[in-house]
């Protein structure tokens, strides 16, 4: 089996729920990383979101194979069939863990938070499941890892976003040209041309449940609210990173039905929350896309 990595880049508010029982004043939040506790898409979620668009997302003039078989031999057999037509997939699915994350300025609309430790993260996983990406990715994702950002003073990397405020933290970002044009512009790529280097304590913070946007939710019955809620969303121009493990038979078609549309993740889809664009760490290309 082949292994590659995707990057889901969020085009509106995400709410993939953790499922949890909350005493305090947002009801619904989203799922989190045991480890670190940054948003994420735990894997059975993931699957789950790219199994229903495989089934009814994806145009069918785009699938050469049969599309009930193709669901069937990627992501294993459906609850509802017989027992003794059950089988495994052929695919292995892991959960997509936080890249980046949007944060709002005085100088731009909206800056893409980074930090190391999320670089060295994806980097470990990248040799440890042996995944190919090219050279100048690798080395460009390297230098950024081993950037050293003190806390409360993040760095930005085009001189006129120097000073730059990010809004409700406060945080006022420094230029730095640490990092090589040959990198910056491979990493422009990745994160589009305004992302900001932030210590992980301050990336922390950015996450947490106290910093999540929370958007307030209503059922109304005639025109009055019989049942007010409070949900944590995932803002839209996240980034989230997975791995997958393939059958190469299947490998171009997948990777061909992904690129036709957007996939939902998560709950509230009838009002248009977790619509993504998923694609190959080494295709993505957002340098043109905030000029």
């Amino acid at each position: 089996m082949k292994t590659k990595m995707y990057v889901i880049t969020t085009m509106s508010n995400l709410h993939v729920g953790s499922g949890e029982y909350n005493m305090g004043v947002i009801d619904n939040l989203v799922q989190r990383d045991v480890l670190n506790n940054y948003p994420n898409i735990n894997s059975s979620s993931l699957k789950g979101a790219l199994r229903e668009y495989f089934e009814s997302g994806v145009p069918a003039e785009v699938l050469t194979s049969d599309r009930k078989s193709f669901v069937k031999e990627v992501f294993g057999s459906s609850p509802k069939d017989k027992k003794e037509n059950m089988q495994q997939g052929k695919f292995r699915f892991f959960e997509a863990n936080l890249l980046s994350y949007p944060v709002r300025s005085d100088k731009t609309p909206y800056m893409r938070a980074i930090t190391s430790s999320v670089i060295k993260e994806l980097l470990q996983k990248i040799e440890a499941f042996n995944i190919k990406i090219d050279e100048t990715v690798s080395e460009a994702l390297q230098a950024l890892s081993k950037v050293d950002v003190p806390v409360g003073s993040p760095y930005v990397f085009k001189t006129e976003l120097n000073k730059a405020i990010v809004e409700d933290f406060y945080l006022k970002a420094r230029y730095s040209d640490i990092i090589g044009e040959n990198h910056l512009s491979t990493l422009n790529q990745l994160f589009g041309q305004r992302f900001i280097l932030m210590n992980s304590e301050d990336f922390t913070n950015l996450c947490d449940n106290n910093h999540l946007p929370v958007i307030s939710r209503n059922y109304l019955e005639n025109g009055e609210s019989k049942n007010l809620w409070y949900e944590e969303v995932v803002p839209r121009f996240s980034q989230f990173y997975f791995t997958v493990m393939l059958d190469e038979n299947k490998e171009e078609e997948f990777e061909k039905a992904l690129e036709a549309g957007l996939v939902q993740f998560g709950g509230n889809s009838t009002i248009g929350y977790g619509y993504s664009k998923v694609q190959l760490l080494t295709s993505i290309n957002l340098a043109n896309y905030e000029n």
